[in-house]
């Protein structure tokens, strides 16, 4: 374990206050400001599968918190996201997710013991998404490059509860919306809109189908275009759905905000004979 701390911590007091408590996988490196639950600042991630990489931390891109109550069946765990580079190689920079399980809602302050009880395995479904993928040669998503599922130290809050960590590549190009919508791409001239278009029909969509997978709150913050290659690459797989090739429907550029139907549209007649000829593309 390769670990950078300030001289007046412990490894348990650690351990018992943070929800990301010092991991077997990680080189981290503490700040002297902390509070509440809040995860340590990392310096260094390393990977063991499916070979040996590290990468340095960039900057802390967000943080989720999902918490059940104790009779739930569901995993109770947090997660952050970091911005990495890999080390020995400033071009390669990838994206890391820490999934850790935690107490469930009102069982933090059991004891040991108790809490030990919660201790499960747990694959996250983003990791199985990336790994699908990456097996099956996915061109239109971005690649795992390495992860590791372990379990957490004894002192931790979950005593043997999950701790899982990978990496994926950040792709090239352009993210084409957001929540909000797809402003970026509408501000495109009509001519990239239409090869993004069809780079979507004839490609991204199919191959995702194709594999089995679909971002389950579709938008235009999934798409990111690199006008180099041509590549409009799908992404953001922390929630998914199983999906299955079906025939090409207009409907599914609407889905990404890729076309926009008229404000009031009856989908059932519309099934039922297409016509896109009022839609703006």
């Amino acid at each position: 374990m390769r670990i950078t701390k300030p001289s007046n911590f412990s490894l348990l007091a650690i351990s018992s206050f943070f929800w990301y408590p010092v991991p077997l996988i990680l080189s981290i490196k503490m700040t002297s400001q902390h509070s509440g639950f809040q995860s340590p600042e990392l310096h260094s991630i390393v990977f063991d599968a499916p070979a040996p990489s590290t990468w340095i931390v960039l900057e802390r891109v967000n943080e989720h918190e999902h918490r059940k109550d104790p009779d739930h069946s569901a995993v109770s765990y947090t997660s952050v996201k970091y911005r990495c580079k890999k080390h020995g190689d400033d071009g390669k920079i990838a994206f890391v997710r820490i999934y850790r399980q935690i107490p469930h809602l009102g069982t933090e302050f059991y004891d040991h013991a108790t809490r030990a009880k919660q201790a499960r395995a747990w694959t996250p479904p983003e990791l199985v998404a990336y790994k699908t993928l990456t097996d099956r040669q996915s061109s239109v998503t971005p690649r795992l490059l390495g992860y590791r599922e372990e379990e957490q130290e004894s002192s931790a809050l979950i005593p043997s509860g999950f701790l899982v960590s990978f990496a994926w590549e950040q792709v090239p190009g352009v993210q084409l919306g957001d929540n909000l919508g797809g402003k970026v791409f509408w501000e495109m001239s009509d001519d990239q809109r239409h090869i993004i278009r069809e780079a979507f029909k004839n490609k991204t969509i199919r191959e995702t189908e194709a594999i089995g997978f679909s971002p389950l709150f579709r938008g235009p913050k999934h798409l990111v275009w690199d006008s180099a290659s041509g590549n409009l690459f799908m992404v953001g797989f922390r929630w998914w759905v199983e999906v299955k090739p079906t025939p090409w429907s207009e409907a599914k550029s609407y889905w990404f905000d890729l076309a926009k139907p008229p404000k009031r549209i009856d989908w059932l007649e519309w099934i039922k004979t297409p016509d896109t000829s009022n839609w703006e593309f």
